[in-house]
């Protein structure tokens, strides 16, 4: 928990930004640019910068930590009847937080020129996304190549470039604003050639206990990168998107509990952070391997896909519990 009248500094990329907690409300400061280390583009503002002097009158003691960022959106109030955490990279950290969940979460990092450089060198592709938004806009797949040349998709369209820096270029030319992340890319399983994934939603029912409600295929749209549904993204039954690759009906139903059970751990984690989470959406990629990664969590996540499928069960279940929670209209 931070605690009050405590400074806290958040590294993004080559900005500064200062958060703290003042009177019951948090408060958030873009002092700018720093060169070199961190801590001394810090100490250098500090010195410097009269909006840190004014600031500095009225708070103490000053704590610095390079992820203070995390703690701050986990501790930050939420006005609403289901909490709603954006931040993709602050999601990210909650799961990581635990050792078990760990592994079943891709390599992630802040987004600049020596992460992407880094990124790309360890895994030859990555999906550079916005820290907050949905539907899929703005997420940008890059891919290295053996011969130093990259290639970079983007809704329908891609890109080669012969070097890095050229990338780079058009990459931030083609970058919604606002702060992004860098996330390992997984060769996920195709299906007719397109790309697929799988959403799980709990959510809490009348007892206000985490409750299983849906779980569904995504295939991709055949020339896009993304599985959402606002982006093309088509609904599969469980059995037509696992049947090519486990064969015995058995073993997919066992199969299918292991990613619900993934996908409670992975509430239990969120419930830590906020226990007003009503109800969560876990989207799941499987390799090649059948290994599952936890994409995202979405915590307010869109059912309409679920509509697609020929039995409406979940779907109408979804609805029942987001009416009773509030979420949504009372009139069907």
């Amino acid at each position: 928990m931070l605690e009050r009248s405590s400074l806290y500094v958040d590294f993004w990329g080559r900005s500064l930004h200062l958060v703290w907690f003042r009177a019951g409300h948090f408060n958030r400061e873009r002092l700018g640019f720093y060169q070199g280390q961190p801590e001394a583009g810090y100490h250098t503002l500090m010195r410097r910068t009269p909006k840190m002097r004014r600031i500095l009158k009225i708070i103490s003691p000053i704590q610095i930590s390079p992820i203070s960022y995390n703690e701050v959106n986990r501790t930050m109030p939420v006005d609403q009847k289901n909490a709603n955490l954006g931040s993709k990279w602050v999601k990210t950290q909650i799961l990581l937080s635990s050792p078990e969940l760990s592994r079943y979460v891709p390599d992630t990092s802040l987004f600049s020129y020596a992460n992407l450089a880094s990124m790309l060198n360890k895994h030859q592709m990555v999906y550079v996304k916005p820290d907050k938004g949905s539907a899929g806009r703005g997420i940008i797949r890059v891919s290295r190549g053996k011969i130093s040349r990259y290639w970079m998709r983007s809704g329908t369209k891609q890109l080669r470039f012969n070097s890095f820096d050229e990338m780079f270029i058009a990459l931030n030319a083609h970058k919604l604003s606002g702060i992004y992340i860098i996330q390992a890319g997984i060769k996920l399983l195709r299906l007719r050639n397109r790309l697929t994934d799988i959403r799980i939603v709990i959510q809490r029912n009348e007892q206000n206990k985490w409750e299983f409600t849906g779980i569904i295929g995504r295939l991709a749209h055949p020339r896009k990168i993304v599985t959402n549904y606002h982006a093309g993204g088509k609904a599969l039954p469980m059995k037509a998107l696992l049947s090519p690759f486990i064969k015995q009906r058995a073993d997919r139903i066992e199969f299918t509990a292991r990613l619900k059970e993934l996908s409670f751990k992975a509430a239990h984690e969120f419930n830590k952070t906020n226990p007003r989470f009503k109800e969560l959406g876990v989207d799941i990629g499987l390799d090649a391997s059948l290994h599952p990664w936890i994409l995202e969590v979405n915590t307010k996540p869109n059912s309409i896909i679920f509509k697609q499928l020929k039995d409406k069960t979940m779907f109408r279940r979804m609805l029942e519990l987001k009416r009773f929670h509030g979420l949504i209209n009372p009139n069907p």
